[in-house]
């Protein structure tokens, strides 16, 4: 039940609780043997879900008060400030599921995630959905991932950087492209 329990709870990440396109009839059915062999579906949500520290909470709010949206209303961007991690003494481990919430946005096909890495480093985390294919993004800057889950870093003034690279991408989504990355 240990081993099932914790392979559950990968399939669960990882398919963001069934709702990213790699949900198929192969990930629900292993979900539903590896509950049958003893994983608990509720104990799993419990503890992916409902034990964040006050702290990420606190974060999870400034970055979203950093919300923006691009003229077509395709494109969220947020961003996080190393000022605030290391406020509230938090690791970029602590970050991964924000764009979820940028991501539910009706109309919203790409999440752009700006994380200060350094003074005038940013990577951006790429989310997207639908047919927004966010490696061939990520490949236009220099970086790589999967067609909804990419990233890439950039240099410079922050202010330069969310007004010119959100432009780029805005661009990039408007022409048609050969063959998705996967």
């Amino acid at each position: 039940p240990e081993i099932a329990e914790n392979l559950y709870c990968a399939i669960v990440s990882d398919t963001g609780s069934f709702q990213f396109s790699n949900t198929t009839p192969r990930a629900l059915a292993a979900a539903t043997e590896l509950a049958r062999l003893g994983a608990s579906p509720v104990r799993v949500a419990e503890k992916l879900y409902y034990t964040n520290r006050p702290e990420k909470i606190q974060l999870l709010g400034r970055v979203l008060s950093t919300l923006t949206m691009n003229g077509k209303g395709n494109i969220a961007i947020i961003s996080m400030f190393r000022r605030d991690t290391e406020s509230l003494r938090l690791k970029e481990i602590d970050t991964e599921d924000m764009t979820t919430l940028a991501r539910s946005i009706k109309g919203v096909e790409m999440v752009m995630f700006f994380k200060e890495m350094e003074p005038e480093t940013f990577r951006v985390s790429l989310r997207s959905k639908g047919s927004a294919n966010a490696a061939r993004v990520a490949e236009h800057f220099g970086g790589g991932g999967h067609i909804h889950a990419s990233g890439f870093t950039v240099y410079g003034p922050y202010e330069r950087l969310v007004r010119e690279v959100p432009a780029t991408v805005e661009a990039l989504l408007e022409t048609p492209s050969s063959a998705p990355s996967e």
